[in-house]
């Protein structure tokens, strides 16, 4: 029987027809390649998304690095200490230890880096991008927005394929309302809370957060983006439970 590899792997050929390739999708979360070398192997990872009540999708710009054919479900953000991966490790440890009894958090002068490393790389979750080969340290928005019209037929067929319960997308809604619209229309999602960044559906089963990028410009600082993404979800859940 196909696994979720074997299937993003047929995604990623349709891909290549079109556009220099990454892959990307479910991070593997097998054995360490190489002692030297911040990337592991397939193992458990559907196992455990497949048990796990958070299916957490980060949908981001692209990479950087200009390394050609990568493969980003080998990369363990875990090992690495730039601020993009410490963020995001922030937000799957918050996400995880959130307590929808008390709905609290864990607050950001609480966390501590290395057991927030700890945590997540027993934690399965997925990663695409929407523009597949590499770019600079800065993005090029309308590009990104470009990209994603073109290539929403395979984009989604991603994002179906996993069924996530919580879509991140990193600075990219926000730029270009067709591409917004197209998010909502396809995945069922239409009920938004204008203060917050989040776009849900009826029953509240599914939340799409537009957050800023993992690493983002100007004067945001760390603690001001985990806050405010974590009092986001707080509302999500808040809401779910009063229906």
């Amino acid at each position: 029987m196909p696994t979720i590899k074997d299937k993003e792997d047929a995604i990623h050929e349709e891909f290549k027809k079109r556009i220099f390739y990454n892959k990307d999708g479910l991070i593997f979360m097998g054995d360490q390649k190489d002692p030297e070398i911040f990337s592991r192997e397939p193992g458990k990872e559907e196992s455990l998304w497949n048990a796990s009540k958070l299916k957490i999708l980060f949908v981001l710009k692209e990479s950087y690095g200009n390394i050609e054919d990568q493969d980003i479900r080998e990369w363990m953000p875990h090992k690495h200490t730039g601020r993009m991966d410490n963020n995001l490790c922030r937000l799957l440890y918050g996400l995880y230890k959130f307590d929808e009894k008390t709905l609290s958090y864990p607050e950001f002068d609480d966390l501590q880096m290395d057991k927030v490393r700890e945590y997540v790389a027993g934690i399965s979750y997925a990663r695409i991008n929407v523009k597949k080969t590499d770019g600079t340290s800065s993005s090029n928005n309308k590009q990104i927005c470009a990209y994603f019209i073109r290539d929403f037929d395979l984009i989604k067929k991603q994002i179906h394929l996993l069924e996530p319960n919580i879509i991140i997308f990193g600075g990219i809604l926000s730029k270009n309302d067709k591409v917004r619209d197209m998010v909502k229309k396809e995945f069922g999602c239409f009920v938004e809370d204008k203060d917050t960044w989040i776009t849900t559906n009826n029953k509240r089963d599914r939340a799409i957060f537009d957050s800023y990028h993992l690493n983002p410009k100007g004067t945001i600082k760390d603690i001001d983006f985990y806050s405010s993404f974590m009092d986001s979800y707080k509302t999500y859940i808040k809401e779910r439970q009063e229906i």
